[in-house]
């Protein structure tokens, strides 16, 4: 991703370049996630860095619902700052689609990792007891996500696209057996009912 910026820096009016990335820098963070790019946006060079909190910044503003004691739900976060699969949304309609309408590419080529997938090690705080998600994407939301860029490949460049798979870095085993189990629950429920 550091040579793609330099590209976009080297041939801004050529290239447009966007990472959609987590950031968590704070004097008391000591995380750093790939790309290494950070926050900041050089748009004379057309480059847009999407920088999304983790979740984790709200797990400690969650609190105990009170009117819900029988059941032990927690009431949503009460803190300022979006994050996870509302925040990634957000962004690309508000920072990405505009931005790369603007630039109306002749071809986009998109590099898709899933690390930022629900349950994938590598959005994860480590070292903690307890699992530290730090995005909750779903195969709906990716799926959404090249919606909106074939829409305005549809515009700018008759529809081309090139898409790579970059992959992610596998699944922790709690979250991994509790989607596998769901399916299972789901498959066989179907069969049996037909």
């Amino acid at each position: 991703a550091i040579v793609k910026q330099r590209l976009a820096k080297q041939y801004p009016n050529q290239i447009f370049f966007c990472s959609i990335h987590l950031y968590d820098h704070s004097s008391n963070s000591r995380y750093s996630f790939y790309p290494g790019s950070g926050k900041t946006d050089d748009m004379p060079s057309n480059v847009v860095n999407i920088a999304l909190p983790p979740m984790w910044r709200n797990e400690t503003t969650t609190s105990f619902d009170s009117n819900a004691t029988t059941s032990g739900r927690l009431s949503p976060p009460q803190s300022s700052v979006l994050c996870g699969r509302r925040a990634f949304r957000k962004e690309i309609m508000t920072r990405l689609i505009p931005s790369l309408r603007a630039f109306s590419p002749d071809l986009i080529m998109i590099s898709a990792g899933f690390d930022g997938g629900r349950g994938d090690i590598g959005n994860q705080k480590l070292g903690t007891e307890f699992l530290q998600q730090g995005m909750d994407l779903n195969a709906q939301d990716y799926s959404w996500l090249t919606e909106k860029i074939r829409d305005v490949a549809k515009v700018c460049c008759n529809g081309r696209i090139v898409s790579v798979l970059e992959g992610g870095y596998g699944c922790q085993n709690r979250v991994c057996q509790s989607s596998k189990q769901k399916k299972q629950r789901s498959n066989s429920s179907s069969s049996t009912s037909s």
